[in-house]
């Protein structure tokens, strides 16, 4: 079977996603407009290099992962969406909730598979933490809190208003909020808002300038697990149900989980664009998660302008959000 050919696009933001792609044996090539560093980028990983996009489209790649800045990606993606139909973009979809909407229309309309790179989803932890909430052995998720570093980014941006964090949220009450309230310091280093959900259920997440931290709470019904998702680790405890549980050195109600050394999320996220590619699989994130990602962020910003609750309309297929 011939190897896949898949080249990342901005020679900056795509070194992870280049080792991801490597260690599958699937790196071709690079484009970048600044020769410099495509020419670096290309020699470090030892394949060729494109400071063109019509040059690199007219290699024929079997698909891109592009890793630019967000706000070039509307531009990008209407210069290659009809000659390749294979899109890994790296979070966010767009410079705008305005741009993310325009991305995936032109993605549907050209019939692409375009795969937003928000990793969260293969994160071990996280989904360990939703089994425990499947399980219900502690009873149903009333709340979730997570609270983290942005890493430097500017919270004035609806690029990187905790959007991995809302991801997050989403992903483990697996449902779309109603509401969303969001408030801001002066200085723009610390954001909190709060997402209503209409069976009651609530999430507050709160971002800092503090880099490497990471950590969320979820109240259950009969029962609190404790994540550092920094460290993978998650810490239970409560009245449980014993016997739903069917790891045996988990037999007590109050246990810590340490997860196991795995596959990086890059490196998931990658492999399962690639099965998705070859037909093996479909992706875990879909363009419909990003634009309800994107559309609860650019309705937190929103809110921290008016200082005031807000509404989301959102319907289940996501369509006419």
């Amino acid at each position: 079977m011939r190897r896949l050919r898949l080249c990342v696009v901005g020679a900056e933001g795509g070194d992870e996603y280049a080792k991801a792609l490597s260690r599958f044996d699937a790196l071709s090539c690079v484009y970048d407009a600044d020769v410099h560093k495509a020419r670096e980028f290309a020699s470090r990983y030892g394949v060729s290099y494109y400071t063109s996009l019509e040059e690199m489209i007219a290699s024929k790649p079997d698909g891109l992962v592009i890793a630019t800045p967000a706000d070039t990606h509307l531009s990008i993606i209407a210069s290659v969406i009809e000659q390749c139909k294979n899109i890994f973009l790296v979070r966010p979809v767009g410079g705008s909730f305005r741009e993310c909407k325009e991305i995936v229309g032109m993605a549907r309309k050209g019939k692409a598979m375009l795969v937003p790179g928000y990793i969260e989803r293969f994160n071990p932890l996280l989904n360990k933490a939703r089994e425990i909430v499947e399980s219900r052995r502690y009873g149903s998720i009333l709340m979730l809190e997570i609270q983290s570093g942005m890493r430097g980014k500017s919270l004035n941006s609806s690029l990187y208003v905790a959007l991995d964090d809302i991801d997050a949220a989403l992903y483990m009450l697996n449902a779309y909020p109603d509401t969303v309230f969001a408030v801001g310091s002066m200085d723009k280093r610390v954001m909190a808002m709060t997402l209503g959900f209409r069976d009651g259920r609530v999430a507050c997440l709160t971002s800092n300038s503090i880099k490497g931290f990471r950590r969320m709470t979820i109240t259950m019904e009969n029962g609190i697990a404790r994540c550092d998702l920094v460290r993978q680790e998650i810490e239970v405890e409560g009245d449980g149900d014993v016997s739903s549980n069917n790891n045996s050195n988990n037999s007590s109600s109050n246990y810590l989980i340490r997860m196991e050394e795995s596959e990086e999320p890059i490196s998931s996220a990658i492999r399962n664009f690639i099965d998705a590619i070859e037909g093996r699989d479909k992706p875990k994130v879909s363009i419909n998660d990003a634009l309800l990602i994107e559309r609860v962020a650019d309705s937190a910003l929103l809110s921290s302008r008016l200082g005031s609750q807000l509404y989301i309309h959102i319907q289940q297929d996501a369509d006419m959000i």
